[in-house]
């Protein structure tokens, strides 16, 4: 029940701080820069979460 709240709560504005990337890198040139970008994202404080959409089931 509590997680149908925390989801719910979503649509009225209620977020939880942190950006997730997700991103597709055939060469290994765009997971180099998404590297780079969570960094600078990390820098700042916030959580990141990083998804290959090559190797994650979505």
């Amino acid at each position: 029940m509590e997680l149908y709240k925390k989801w719910a709560g979503y649509s009225s504005g209620e977020t939880e701080p942190g950006v997730m990337l997700l991103y597709g890198s055939m060469y290994g040139n765009t997971e180099m820069m998404m590297n780079a970008v969570a960094q600078g994202i990390s820098s700042e404080g916030l959580p990141v979460e990083i998804f290959d959409a090559a190797r994650t089931h979505l």
